[in-house]
């Protein structure tokens, strides 16, 4: 699991590498949990905006395995960064997930909020991992109505709920952006 992922600097790329040392130490590694602000400072306008590769795809492009990712204050701004206030910006990364001419299919967000099974392909799944959406409960002033707190807070939970209701994995872990 990491977040705060980077700039697509050499830091990043630091990181890249040890995750790549630690997988192989461990026989590899079967996905990664990305926890919000994937992609630092300047927002992606587009799917197709240069920062998915240089911010994401180029630094991790070492490992071969898919991030399952969440949603950062970071990552729902256009205006003032980091303030999570236009959450329209997140659904920009969501839609890159659909892209089909990307790098690799490593970036995995199907929604703002989701679930995924492991291990893949398993009849009984061991865990079911749960991505949550917290930006639009922290942020200060939201302009979309769709986002706005008790609606889309009462949307969320109310999947999340039939989502655990549903889930017959023994391990059950929820994911997010704040704590």
């Amino acid at each position: 699991a990491l977040g705060d992922f980077g700039e697509g600097n050499s830091t990043q790329c630091f990181v890249s590498e040890a995750m790549e040392a630690v997988c192989a130490d461990a026989g590899g590694c079967q996905f990664a949990v990305g926890l919000g602000d994937n992609i630092y400072d300047e927002n992606p306008t587009s799917t197709y905006s240069g920062a998915f590769e240089t911010k994401f795809e180029l630094p991790y492009s070492n490992l071969e395995f898919p991030f399952y990712m969440s949603l950062g204050n970071h990552d729902n701004d256009l205006v003032i960064d980091g303030l999570g206030s236009f959450n329209h910006a997140g659904d920009i990364q969501v839609a890159y997930t659909l892209r089909e001419d990307k790098l690799s299919n490593k970036w995995q967000m199907p929604d703002r909020y989701y679930s995924f099974s492991a291990p893949k392909g398993d009849s009984q799944p061991l865990v079911d991992f749960f991505a949550l959406d917290s930006n639009p409960m922290i942020a200060p002033l939201e302009i979309a109505p769709a986002y706005a707190v008790n609606r889309y807070k009462t949307a969320q939970a109310q999947w999340v709920n039939d989502a655990l209701t549903a889930s017959s994995a023994a391990w059950k872990i929820a994911f997010t952006h704040h704590p």
